[in-house]
């Protein structure tokens, strides 16, 4: 089994003011897919808290893949050991190259594929399969 974290960036989810709807649809969809989620969380808009859980998902869960909701740029909100397509990404940059087109945000920190999906975009729940099916093979 794999194991995986998803991780909801919205002030109003964290303060329950607003449902987290594709936090949850995507637990859902790595569950049917055979990933165990280590974690599922939605916290607030400060980039220290995010930074603090997405590090301790990668480096102390050993999930193989973390999902973000809402982070604006990945590559921009946690700059510290996150790869955006370098040397780190070699296992799934070919793999993943055909539907990064458009150019979503993926990374890697150790042997974590990080994938960021806005709450609004139905291509980046496409990276999501593409990225458990990279995974799985």
């Amino acid at each position: 089994m794999y194991k995986a974290c998803v991780i909801v960036i919205s002030d109003k989810g964290y303060t329950g003011e607003e449902e987290d709807i594709m936090g949850k649809y995507l637990v859902d969809l790595l569950r049917k897919n055979k990933f165990d989620i280590t974690a599922y969380t939605i916290v607030p808009e400060i980039k220290d808290i995010f930074k603090r859980f997405l590090i301790k998902c990668c480096d102390e869960y050993g999930v193989e893949l973390v999902v973000t909701v809402n982070s604006n740029s990945l590559g921009r909100e946690v700059d510290d050991g996150i790869s955006i397509f370098d040397e780190g990404m070699t296992i799934f940059k070919e793999r993943l190259d055909l539907i990064n087109k458009k150019n979503l945000d993926l990374g890697v920190r150790g042997e974590t594929l990080i994938v960021n999906v806005d709450n609004t975009e139905e291509i980046e729940i496409d990276i999501v399969k593409e990225a458990i099916k990279s995974i799985k093979e």
